[in-house]
């Protein structure tokens, strides 16, 4: 049961994260390299993740 709700916990976090990544590709407020340097993950990583969360208009 633990497993499950550790499951949920992870999901909601990575979506958040996504989010956010999106927010600040969308708003200009950095750069992918300046994210996944911030993160520490690759460019790549960083473009992976935003493209779960659609562009906002």
């Amino acid at each position: 049961m633990c497993d499950i709700v550790q499951g949920f916990v992870q999901e909601g976090r990575d979506q958040e994260k996504a989010e956010l990544i999106r927010k600040m590709l969308d708003t200009k407020f950095a750069t992918e390299q300046q994210i996944a340097d911030l993160l520490k993950i690759s460019v790549k990583e960083v473009k992976k993740i935003a493209a779960k969360v659609p562009v906002e208009v």
